[in-house]
């Protein structure tokens, strides 16, 4: 299972940072679906003239 913040104009790392601080993943902790669940955070950010993307991702590891 994927879970994805995605932020224009700030970094992929705080886009991550809000999953983990606001728990957006915690209701699928305690639901019997037994998937590893994947943080992902991306970052979209304009300068001169070019986007660039940048990604971070953490796993939340599942008892089983």
């Amino acid at each position: 299972m994927y879970i994805f913040e995605i932020k224009v104009d700030a970094s992929a790392e705080q886009a991550l940072k809000q999953i983990e601080k606001r728990t957006y993943y915690e209701q699928f902790l305690t639901s019997d679906i037994k998937k590893t669940i994947v943080l992902v955070g991306l970052g979209f950010n304009k300068r001169d003239g070019e986007t660039t993307v940048s990604c971070a991702c953490k796993t939340i590891a599942r008892e089983k």
